[in-house]
């Protein structure tokens, strides 16, 4: 699957809640995400995933998103030249965020 279908609502909710004061806006946010959809006319809950196609996809997917980003930064972003070394002495490879 996608990554637009495995976001998880709670997590891109307490996200935005971060940036975010104005709780009319954050409530309006929940209400789109929990949607659900329209499939061969049947509508369906939804617990993952962002609306396809909606205009705020893009913006959810990229709050998801940036909390890998922050993950990654404070655990692998910063080693100094002589960790990354060490690091391929003991063969655990070193990585890089590409996004």
């Amino acid at each position: 699957m996608g990554s637009f279908a495995n976001v998880q609502h709670d997590i891109v909710l307490k996200c935005l809640a971060e940036r975010i004061a104005d709780r009319r806006i954050l409530r309006l946010s929940a209400r789109f995400l929990k949607a659900g959809l329209m499939e061969d006319g049947l509508f369906r809950h939804t617990e993952l995933g962002v609306p396809q196609g909606s205009i705020c996809s893009p913006l959810w997917a990229n709050v998801y998103l940036h909390q890998l980003d922050r993950y990654w930064w404070n655990k692998y972003g910063n080693l100094h030249r002589k960790v990354k070394q060490r690091r391929r002495t003991e063969h655990q490879g070193n990585c890089a965020l590409i996004r």
